[in-house]
């Protein structure tokens, strides 16, 4: 089965730079992106070392970067809120670069996906799958409700967004309109012996 490419446009309703060693990214009114991604990010590096998240390498190899950037959607965030019965869920709680509105489904778009900006292209990687890490930044805004950073991993599956690495360099502007290109999918089954 083959699946046609698409095109959807959304507009970009946060950018974010995250502080190396801070939980939480702070907002900006624009960032400019190069090839290692956001510069001063925590993120920042055309190359990074691999960690829990990469189980084919030992620990501590050097590896591409293809977590260099993390968006999120504001229709996920609220998907999210929901779920965990608060108010409201930042994109800052979750350290994310940039926050898009106008793509409900954006942790589902799939690797080789090319989100194209009025001056960068970003690639999709694929999903940034959920952690407790996150939930314990958010549980500080809703001290009222002293449970709420254990119902995030769960609330976040499929809905926590994805990550990218930087393909043009340029400048990402909050209140940018995007195309997000899907490319064409075979699903491959392998062949039975």
């Amino acid at each position: 089965m083959i699946t046609t490419p698409r095109t959807l446009d959304a507009v970009v309703t946060g950018v974010f730079v995250g502080n190396p060693g801070s939980s939480e990214s702070r907002e900006q009114d624009y960032i400019d992106v190069t090839f290692g991604g956001i510069i001063g990010d925590g993120h920042f590096g055309v190359t990074r070392m691999s960690g829990a998240r990469d189980a084919k390498y030992a620990r501590g190899i050097e590896i591409f970067n293809d977590r260099q950037l993390s968006a999120v959607s504001e229709e996920e965030l609220h998907d999210i809120a929901n779920a965990l019965d608060i108010t409201r869920l930042a994109p800052e709680w979750l350290s994310a670069n940039l926050c898009f509105q106008g793509v409900p489904s954006l942790t589902l778009l799939p690797p080789a996906t090319r989100i194209y900006f009025s001056a960068a292209v970003l690639v999709v990687t694929g999903e940034n799958e959920p952690c407790s890490k996150p939930g314990k930044m958010i549980q500080p805004h809703y001290a009222y409700k002293p449970e709420v950073w254990k119902g995030f991993k769960a609330a976040a599956i499929g809905k926590r967004g994805i990550l990218a690495y930087v393909e043009r360099e340029g400048r990402i502007t909050k209140g940018d309109h995007v195309r997000i290109d899907i490319p064409s999918q075979r699903i491959y089954s392998p062949p039975t012996v």
